[in-house]
């Protein structure tokens, strides 16, 4: 899908989705950012990818999730997990 930007300019999904990172960044150049822009809002795919990527980045970014799941690796039956995925000819 291509949405119109300024005077016309036109951006397709796959070039969003090439620049997605340096936008969420806020490295991209003002006129690429204005054609995004515009694009997010004719566009309800990228404007998921958009959401999902921003989402994404701010776990990555949060040191607490990670806590969270070192924690939960001593819950009880973890162990469980943990010998099934090193059971040889397990596939991950």
């Amino acid at each position: 899908m291509e949405t119109g930007g300024p005077k016309g300019v036109k951006i397709r999904c796959d070039e969003v989705w090439r620049e997605i990172s340096n936008y969420l960044e806020d490295e991209v150049s003002a006129g690429l950012r204005t054609r995004m822009d515009e694009h997010f809002k004719g566009c309800k795919r990228c404007a998921a990818v958009l959401v999902g990527t921003r989402n994404v980045v701010r776990l990555v970014g949060d040191a607490s999730v990670f806590d969270l799941l070192t924690a939960g690796s001593d819950l009880p039956g973890s162990e469980t997990v943990r010998a099934d995925r090193q059971r040889p000819g397990r596939e991950e």
